[in-house]
């Protein structure tokens, strides 16, 4: 589950609002950052374990896998998304199929 504003506001440094960051509160700017639409870098008051901490948490999942190579490859993984409606999918799943030579006709 990704991690939310109010999970992201408690790890803020919480100065009286500075609005440096250009928002008028620190939980604007945590809710902000939880959705994506801000980078951690913003505040200039994290310290560096806390800014590598929220950038960890904000990672996608799963890692981008890539299975195979040149025009066939198929890359999945690195999404962002939990639920189909918030988002768009980047790398859609693949189709496969099993086919052995050892049936008989």
């Amino acid at each position: 589950m990704p991690i939310s504003g109010s999970q992201i506001v408690k790890m803020l440094p919480k100065r009286k609002p500075c609005r440096e960051c250009g928002f008028p509160t620190c939980f604007a700017f945590a809710m902000k950052l939880a959705s994506g639409g801000v980078t951690v870098d913003k505040c200039p008051y994290l310290s560096e374990e806390t800014k590598i901490k929220l950038i960890d948490l904000l990672a996608p999942p799963m890692k981008l896998v890539t299975i195979g190579s040149g025009e066939n490859k198929l890359e999945i993984g690195n999404e962002e998304v939990v639920y189909r409606h918030e988002k768009t999918y980047y790398h859609e799943p693949g189709i496969t199929l099993l086919i052995s030579d050892k049936e008989s006709d």
